[in-house]
């Protein structure tokens, strides 16, 4: 059970402070008394206010918890009665005084007070919402002593720190939603939250934390007034409810309703679940507990929560698409209501409904042509890639990148869309990847750049792709404008493209400004160090350039840092170097401090040149408090060379050094650092007043250090009457009380001088293992034995020798290490432990096996201490521990393996093979745990196999058990490579090794194997390796074929365990590739094999398994509810995106054709009536009554649509969000048919009009009304210029009525042609 979470407990001094902070929650600014539930039980009259849902009642069950000792009595507002409460109470409590009925509100305020009157002793808390305190705020103040207290809301910190002990994957989830942290913020939330990790894992999306919240938060509502019995359909009844409710509520585009508008929802709504609710629960208790009413108003607990059940509402109806049009569109104005932005959303957590979300995207960005990019980004705010198909993938990047190429707005940096363009992209992508540059302004083209870098990170962007922006960024530099050249630096930038950055170094000089500074930035980032490259750097360093300052800052390479502070010293610009102008923060410390530590151990000369390069630094940045630069200047006082160099640089500019010595800290100081200043001051013939003022400055810091004040007493003897006038208002209070006396003489004798070394060891050992002891005493004493022990300890001259299996002995020092490094911890002295850092990161192998510690403590201890290692530490780390002698690495394969996971010492890879090795040598229990560990290693990348070196290995061990080491071998090579032979032979492995099932006819207890365990198993191994295998035929035609054969044993009784572990395993691979094909396919075998052999077993689990892949699938119970009154009544067609419309016109267009041409419907209008005009009418009305008898009733069709430029279309025919159907309509006489050249132009037009309405489907139809210069041949020509056009059709219909009339021709003219079988003139 997840611990109670306190909320903020806020005191505040009276009730107008109180209602002053009317936002439930503590500002910053708004500093108030905090208190505990402890202190809060020590006021005596308290009234704790707190929102709607905040924990006011179950602050109470916990203060009765903290309060058992007390005599204490408890009852709601509603029972409260002075006459029935007992005597000699310590507590009263009265809880939901804002349930009280309101006309016995004020009375029982009044009754609540005159309590406390007459028993000043016992301590009264009473709880009420906030708003019926203000709304009675003139009898509160009345109160005599009466304080308030509120429950408000965590700060986003605190959950965030609680959440951080918990998953990756929920936190990952709760930062995509600023709206879920926010409800996070309620304790009883962020608790339901933790118990849903606990008793679930991980949350692979967003919407099981919701369902979860929100079934918890139901249950927690409800659970006092109904039996378990009860409880849980009363709460399904209740989600329903809400779900319609909220989904109500996001049509009418609002967040909070009135009492009335929640009645008139529930008596609205159609159909038996409202009704039932009505008939099983109290309303009253509904709108209090359910929803959160404040002031007659009710809302939910929070927005998203509203936005998440409309989506669920949302998601049973059987044509997202079409519904949305109805409910979420303006028509008129073509917009998506914002609202609907943050509820489609919810419908992309799952693989079953991710096309439609697709589809519904898709259809928003055609639709909504002025889709802003926030509301973009915030549709895909919770996608997530790795449930997309390829073809999905393809389509939503697609789909994205032509968003960002209509709409003038920047993809934003390291964006979660950058991050999911990334892990969509594709070969297949290549092409849209590529336009033509001429055609991109600058914010397409900076978006480009920024996809292409992502994608270059993951070294996944194909190689025509990059030659392809190479040679764009090659053409774009050699152009004169600024603009184009910039977008060229960028784009070698994303490309990663080195070579043609150090190249273009040699016209650096014929940069602007601005483009010299975009070079320096990217290759100064890109930690370049090409001498040329550095020279352009240098070049802008001496006119003060923050961009190039920070290029120079940012190398790493000792020989390229050394010429660079080389060339700024000769040319006399430290001045300017260390001066930046312009905005850009240059940091100075961060990167210095790293250039310091590299050229500090390189020779000599790279030494002296750092110093002076800090000292130039500390000279122009005096007056600046220096933390990291401190640290390196007293490394140089230190050292005899370079410290004159440093003082020497200070000649006339004492008062510097007076500045950057009294920002010291004192942990800074001791007797060498000031004994060696002392001497620097006497040499450098600094005024002998002004070098006492500054080592006066620096002893004073430690003077009364009880560690360091002895070392230092030559100084406060020869500065004591200065001292001594500093002292004259101070006071000291060193006495310590022990309340363990046997600690304290031991304590006592860490400062004895007569007590050797080894014995002060020993004694701080004994101590260490008492930390509480020690953190109640003047630490240093106990610090500085463990400093010398750290000093003195030579792990060269320690040993470790293994004397069997488990057995090993060892040098005593090694056993302190850990608990010394844990007490400096527990001090707050890491800082301290980072001077021993290399002893630490050398018993890294040994150190969990040598402590009976905890051992996640040790670990994280010595995490942070040590932290990452540089590529070089690594290097020597490994060599020590290759030359030792002894049997160091032998001891704790553990501890090695944390090594390479931990610290990324991946040179240490070694060392796995070496264990499979021996394992392969020695095939005992011991050797087999390490050697799996390290295969599994070797396995997420460690080593570099390839699938030949897993093969060898398989091939070498004799083992199949399947916990055997050559299973798990044969498992990676299948999840890895999947390897053909591998699955086959692990197919063949399962069908050639049955586990029968042993009849138990004792009644005895027995052991069972490991395959009884793996057959009996809730989450089996076998099959794990085939689980994540997605479109891979070969594999899901060998599971198919494994079916039949475990059908094939379903009805012996030795094998129907054996039978039902396999069936229901393929079951799940099915299921987990979402294969409906396979998942039908396997119901057919089930069924062939009942013909003749009936097996419940194998029903049972096909029934189980098809109901698990549906739960995956659109839900299926919204079908019984159909749609919402007038959208919810009506049904949709399957028109779910431009596809689905066009062949739905193609279908309407036969039967149109089939009307004209069958029924003869313009075979009795005179020829010269039957113009385009006539046609075009009579064609729209035809249209629509096809569209209407096949249920395409809201379809929309427009006549002569005007565009931007003036000029019309025939016909746009619209539905739901899908882009339209344009119709061109032109007689088979007209010149623009006939004529070619004029063919020629009308077809640029026809483009254009296709264009300009953004058409799904473009027709040209030509109707045939038999006119003079009619000719088919033309229209077949026309139909042939066409073939190039993507979604156009060209139709011809033919105005002859099928029984023999042609149109325009008089009855006995048509006579006369049926009789002599002629035909008209074309």
């Amino acid at each position: 059970m997840i611990e109670y979470i306190v909320p903020q407990i806020i005191k505040y001094k009276n009730i107008d402070d109180l209602l002053e902070n009317n936002n439930g929650s503590n500002s910053f600014f708004n500093i108030k008394e905090k208190l505990s539930i402890d202190k809060l039980l020590q006021e005596s009259f308290v009234c704790i206010v707190g929102e709607p849902g905040i924990g006011k009642s179950r602050l109470i069950n916990e203060i009765k918890r903290h309060s058992f000792k007390k005599i204490l009595y408890t009852c709601t507002a509603s029972e409260f009665n002075i006459k029935s409460i007992p005597e000699a109470l310590g507590y009263c409590i009265i809880d939901a005084l804002d349930e009280v009925e309101g006309n016995k509100f004020y009375r029982t305020l009044q009754a609540i007070k005159q309590y406390k009157k007459l028993n000043p002793n016992i301590k009264v808390l009473f709880t009420c919402r906030k708003h019926y305190v203000a709304s009675y705020a003139e009898h509160f103040a009345t109160y005599e002593g009466l304080t308030f207290t509120e429950l408000c809301r965590l700060s986003d910190n605190d959950v965030m720190n609680i959440i951080e002990e918990y998953s990756k994957k929920t936190k990952e989830n709760i930062l995509k939603s600023l709206q879920l942290r926010e409800l996070l913020r309620i304790p009883r939330y962020l608790k339901i939250l933790l118990e849903y990790e606990k008793e679930k894992g991980d949350c692979s999306n967003i919407g099981e934390l919701f369902e979860y919240m929100i079934g918890s938060s139901i249950q927690y509502s409800i659970k006092v007034h109904y039996n378990e019995s009860k409880l849980e359909n009363i709460k399904v009844l209740i989600q329903r409810v809400l779900e319609k409710v909220a989904f109500i509520m996001e049509i009418s585009r609002k967040d909070q309703i009135s009492k009335d508008e929640l009645y008139t929802i529930l008596d609205g709504i159609k159909g038996n679940i409202t009704q039932m609710l009505i008939a099983n629960f109290d309303l009253l208790f509904f709108e209090n507990r359910i929803l959160k009413e404040t002031n007659g108003v009710l809302q939910f607990e929070n927005t998203e929560i509203q936005e998440y059940l409309a989506a669920k509402e949302l998601c049973r109806q059987d044509n997202i698409e079409s519904v949305l049009y109805d409910i979420a569109v303006q028509k008129e104005l073509r917009h998506i209501y914002p609202n609907w932005y943050d509820v489609i959303p919810h419908i992309s957590y799952k693989d079953d409904i991710i096309q439609t979300f697709i589809n519904v995207i898709k259809l928003i960005v055609s639709y909504e042509s002025n889709l802003e990019s926030e509301s973009f980004e915030s549709l895909l705010r919770y996608v997530n890639p790795t449930i997309l198909s390829i073809q999905q993938k393809e389509d939503l990047f697609s789909i994205i990148l032509e968003h960002y190429m209509h709409v003038p707005a920047y993809i934003i940096w390291k964006s979660q869309t950058l991050k999911l363009l990334k892990e969509c992209y594709t070969q297949k992508c290549n092409n849209i990847l590529m336009p033509l540059i001429e055609k991109l302004n600058k914010i397409q083209i900076t978006n480009i750049y920024s996809i292409l870098e992502v994608i270059v990170e993951d070294n996944k962007l194909d190689k025509n792709v990059s030659d392809y922006w190479v040679n764009v960024a090659n053409i774009l530099i050699e152009d004169e404008d600024e603009e184009k050249k910039l977008i060229a630096l960028n784009i070698y930038n994303a490309l990663k493209n080195k070579e043609e950055l150090i190249r273009l170094s040699e016209n650096y000089v014929r940069f602007t400004k601005n483009e010299k500074e975009k070079y320096c930035e990217i290759t100064g980032y890109g930690k370049f160090t090409c001498i040329n490259v550095i020279n352009c750097w240098l070049s802008n360093c001496y006119v003060r350039n923050p961009y190039a300052i920070n290029a120079v800052l940012c190398i790493e390479d000792s020989s390229a840092i050394s010429y660079a502070y080389n060339k700024i010293i000769e040319a006399d610009k430290l001045y300017e170097f260390f001066n930046a102008e312009g905005s850009l923060l240059v940091c100075y410390e961060l990167y210095l401090r790293k250039q310091f530590n590299i050229l500090w151990n390189e020779d000599n000369n790279s030494k002296l040149l750092i110093t002076k390069i800090i000292a130039s630094y500390v000279d122009n940045h005096s007056y600046t408090t220096l933390n990291e630069i401190n640290l390196i200047v007293r490394q140089i006082i230190l050292e005899e060379k370079a410290s004159k160099i440093f003082i020497d640089y200070f000649k006339n500019k004492e008062w510097d050094l007076v500045n950057l010595f009294s920002r010291f800290d004192a942990e800074l100081v001791d007797i060498g650092l000031i004994s060696a200043l002392d001497i620097l001051l006497q040499e450098s013939k600094i005024e002998k007043w002004l070098a006492n003022h500054i080592l006066t400055i620096l002893v004073n810091k430690i003077r009364n250090d009880e560690v360091k004040k002895t070392s230092i007493s030559e100084y406060t003897i020869r500065y004591a009457e200065t001292f001594s006038q500093w002292d004259k208002n101070s006071s000291e209070n060193t006495k310590m009380k022990s309340e363990h006396q046997e600690l304290m003489i031991a304590y006592e004798k860490l400062s004895d001088s007569k007590v050797s070394i080894n014995v002060k060891n020993e004694i701080a050992f004994q101590l260490s293992k008492n930390l509480e002891f020690i953190q109640q005493q003047d630490t240093q004493v106990f610090v500085d034995v463990i400093k010398t022990f750290f000093d003195e300890i030579d792990l060269d001259k320690m040993f470790i020798e293994k004397n069997g299996e488990n057995s090993f002995s060892l040098s005593t020092s090694l056993i302190k290490i850990p608990y010394f490094v844990r007490a400096m911890n527990c001090l707050s002295l890491n800082e301290l432990l980072n001077d021993y850092r290399s002893v630490l990161a050398k018993t890294l192998p040994i150190v969990c096996r040598i402590t009976n510690l905890e051992i996640n403590e040790i670990k994280d201890i010595y995490k942070s201490v040590i932290g990452s290692l540089s590529k070089q530490e690594k290097s020597e780390l490994v060599e020590w521990w290759k030359s030792r002698k002894d049997d160091f690495m032998n001891i704790s394969p553990d501890n090695v393996f944390a090594c390479i996971t931990d610290y990324g010492i991946d040179e240490l890879s070694y060392i796995l093979e070496e264990y499979i090795n021996y394992y392969i040598k020695l095939q005992n229990l011991g050797n087999k745990l390490v050697a799996s560990k390290a295969l599994e290693l070797i396995s997420k990348g460690y080593c570099n196999w390839n699938l030949t070196k897993y093969k060898d290995l398989f091939n070498s061990l004799e083992n199949e058990t399947i916990d055997s080491i050559k299973m798990q071998c044969n498992a990676i090579m299948i999840e890895k490579f999947q390897d053909e032979k591998a699955i086959t032979w692990r197919i063949n492995y399962l069908e050639n090794h049955v586990v029968k099932s042993l009849q138990n006819d004792t009644g005895h207890v027995r052991s069972i194997s490991v395959e009884e365990s793996e057959i009996i198993s809730s989450n089996p191994h076998m099959f794990r390796c085939f689980m994540n295998i997605k479109e891979n035929e070969i594999l899901n035609k060998q599971i198919s074929d494994l079916f039949d054969f475990a059908l094939s044993l379903c009805n012996k009784p030795e094998t129907q365990e054996y039978s039902s572990y396999l069936l229901k395993q393929i079951y799940l691979f099915f299921i987990n590739i979402n294969n409906g094909h396979y998942i039908s396919e396997l119901r057919k075998k089930v069924e062939k094999f009942n013909a003749t052999n009936v097996s419940y077993l194998a029903n049972k689990i096909m029934n189980n398994a098809e109901m698990m892949y549906l739960e995956r699938q659109i839900n299926p119970i919204n079908k019984s509810i159909k749609l919402y009154n007038k959208c919810i009544e009506e049904s949709h067609l399957e028109i779910r995106n431009d596809g689905d419309l066009r062949r739905y016109f193609t279908y309407i267009q036969s039967e149109v054709q089939k009307e004209i041409q069958d029924q003869g419907i313009y075979a009795l209008v005179r020829q010269e009536t039957l113009s385009e005009d006539f046609i075009q009418r009579e064609l729209k009305n035809t249209i629509i009554n096809k569209c209407c008898q096949i249920g395409l009733e809201t379809v929309q069709i427009d006549r002569e649509v005007t565009f931007q430029d003036n000029k019309r279309t025939d016909l746009l025919i619209r539905y739901g969000m899908c882009n339209p159907i344009m119709v061109e309509l032109k007689l088979l006489h007209n010149d623009e048919i006939q004529n070619k050249k004029k063919r020629q132009k009308y077809k640029d037009k026809f483009i254009q009009y296709t264009n300009a309405t953004n058409a799904c489907l473009s027709v040209f139809w030509v109707f045939d009304v038999h006119k003079k210069g009619s000719s088919t041949a033309k229209f077949e020509e026309l139909k042939e210029e066409y073939n190039d056009l993507r979604n156009i059709l060209v139709i011809l219909t033919d105005c002859k009525c099928s029984s023999g009339f042609e149109t325009g021709l008089s009855p006995k003219e048509n006579q006369n042609l049926k009789k002599n079988g002629k035909k008209s003139k074309r």
